[in-house]
């Protein structure tokens, strides 16, 4: 039976948390909706940064102040993402509009498998990214009920005192964990949205790299030596396909280059931070292992970008590849000519960008690991 191949199923998922946190009305109840999204996006992705950073700010320590601005400042960029990823769903709608064209042209049913099977392997990613999240969630909720006295996830400041009273504890405990949650679930989808077009990307480049290898066998098989009316026409098809996984890339570019950059910025700010607060802040080994746990999950938010976005330089220059292996020899000189002149407009390296400084590639990802194991040698010489 045919069964149409949709990718754009895979962000199924961020558009559904979208709509949770209030910036993708549906259809129906606009008014009611809008109610709610300005509600929980004052409460908890204004508030909340706000909040954080007057407590921060306020801090009586040098040590209370190291102990909370990774937190802190992590409130802060995943709003700051967040608004800027609001203001670019049209972009996304576009985005998604042309890969639904490269689904439509797929071809043989291996393509369509490829597609199929790497949405269904991103869902599974999407699960186990968010199930970690909501466990940590929990987890600091269970820690907080448990403690004995009256606590919070984190230092936060409020106009009140929250411990004067146990109803005004509670309430503030459920805004807490509420706040804690959306805030959670928003990261999800800041941080999964540029590995997820990455992965398409990538598979659309893999089939349409497979096409190019296969351009004249064919026709030279079947004993035909005929340039333009099907090898020619192969190829140009192929360039079409290329065009538009182009036109994808850049409208993706600015909108990752600036949610990149706040990403590396955290990035490279939390790893030197906890690093500090290893050396020096630390009086236990369970914060050592605490501020280790916290580094290694700071990394690994940047990593899938940066491993993908070295495979899908890769592969891009893998398409000039792939016309080496075509039957180019048997053909026609317009093809040839056709040929040439698409591989010298497709010689440049395509990467995704960090702020339009930093390739999103495994070079820099090591660069930031490298940094944070020379500061710890320096204060670790220093202490």
């Amino acid at each position: 039976m045919h069964r149409e191949v949709d990718s754009t199923i895979a962000f199924r998922n961020i558009w559904m948390i979208w709509t949770i946190v209030g910036i993708n009305p549906p259809k129906r109840w606009r008014c009611l909706y809008a109610v709610y999204s300005v509600s929980i996006n004052f409460l908890v992705t204004i508030f909340c940064p706000i909040s954080a950073m007057i407590e921060l700010l306020s801090s009586t320590s040098v040590e209370k102040f190291m102990r909370n601005v990774v937190y802190h400042s992590e409130f802060v960029i995943i709003s700051v993402k967040f608004f800027t990823l609001s203001r670019c769903l049209s972009t996304f709608r576009a985005t998604n509009s042309m890969i639904s064209l490269l689904d439509a042209n797929l071809e043989t049913q291996d393509q369509k498998i490829r597609i199929q099977k790497m949405a269904a392997q991103s869902n599974r990613f999407f699960r186990i990214y968010f199930a970690s999240f909501n466990f940590v969630v929990v987890l600091n909720f269970l820690s907080v009920v448990f403690a004995g006295e009256k606590q919070l996830f984190c230092d936060l400041w409020f106009p009140f005192d929250w411990k004067k009273s146990d109803g005004v504890y509670w309430a503030t405990l459920g805004y807490h964990t509420l706040s804690m949650y959306m805030l959670s679930v928003i990261a999800v989808a800041n941080d999964y949205y540029a590995p997820l077009y990455f992965m398409i990307l990538i598979e659309h480049f893999q089939n349409l790299v497979d096409q190019m290898k296969s351009i004249g066998w064919n026709s030279s098989r079947s004993g035909a030596r005929c340039g333009f009316p099907s090898s020619r026409k192969e190829l140009i098809k192929c360039m079409k396909q290329h065009e538009v996984i182009m036109r994808i890339f850049r409208t993706l570019k600015p909108v990752i280059s600036r949610t990149m950059f706040l990403q590396y910025l955290i990035t490279a700010l939390g790893l030197g931070l906890t690093v500090i607060n290893i050396m020096y802040f630390a009086e236990n080994s369970v914060e050592i292992a605490l501020f280790s746990i916290i580094n290694l999950g700071i990394l690994l938010k940047f990593l899938p970008c940066c491993f993908l976005g070295d495979r899908l330089a890769e592969i891009n220059r893998g398409t000039i590849t792939a016309l080496y292996s075509s039957n180019w020899i048997d053909q026609s000189e317009e093809f040839k000519k056709t040929l040439i002149t698409f591989m010298e407009l497709n010689k440049k390296e395509k990467y995704f960008y960090a702020g339009s400084l930093f390739r999103l590639n495994m070079s820099t990802f090591l660069a930031i690991v490298k940094f944070a194991y020379s500061l710890a040698t320096f204060l670790n010489n220093m202490k």
